[in-house]
């Protein structure tokens, strides 16, 4: 809230230009009775309420941190199911030329003709599964991602709402919170 304008005080506005930190800020502005508010118990509020936001504003990167972390391994888990899908199509037709070459010999192998369709079908069995495993995984990324994407917006808020609590509070604590700000994120 900004206080109505005052009449000039020279010596009050020494004290003020003078100050070299909050405290003697808070006592150069804040003469005995002059302010009904207790501005120490306000600046305490406003430290604890930037605490907070801090903390919040940390457990956000965390958070975006591991669900990066969770997506690469998820990555690097499809990479593989996809390594192992492509190695499964290259057997198909390896199994089908053994399906073709026991079809010939049916008369004599019978047996041998029965066994290779079970490897057959189990293959595909495994194929379909790796697909159907592909898909859901796919899917999972896509929510992650997706999280994600709305844990950024959700810190990228954060962060917005703590410049403009430090822009409201002075230049001196902006600068420091950016600073602070620029280190975290390296």
């Amino acid at each position: 809230m900004i206080d109505p304008p005052r009449c000039q005080d020279q010596a009050r506005d020494r004290r003020i230009a003078e100050a070299q930190s909050i405290a003697e800020l808070v006592a150069a502005v804040q003469e005995p009775g002059e302010d009904p508010r207790d501005l120490a118990e306000e600046r305490g509020q406003l430290q604890a309420r930037f605490a907070a936001e801090q903390a919040a504003r940390i457990a956000a990167e965390r958070s975006a941190f591991n669900t990066k972390a969770e997506l690469k391994k998820m990555d690097r888990w499809l990479i593989s199911m996809a390594a192992e899908n492509a190695e499964l199509q290259k057997r198909i037709p390896a199994s089908e030329d053994q399906r073709n070459t026991s079809d010939n010999q049916v008369a004599a192998q019978q047996g041998d003709v029965e066994a290779h369709g079970e490897i057959l079908a189990r293959t595909i069995a495994r194929l379909k599964q790796a697909d159907e495993l592909l898909e859901s995984q796919a899917k999972k990324i896509k929510r992650d991602w997706q999280f994600y994407k709305m844990s950024l917006t959700l810190f990228a808020d954060r962060v917005a709402r703590l410049h403009r609590y430090l822009a409201a509070n002075g230049t001196e604590a902006a600068d420091r919170a950016q600073r602070h700000l620029i280190e975290s994120m390296k």
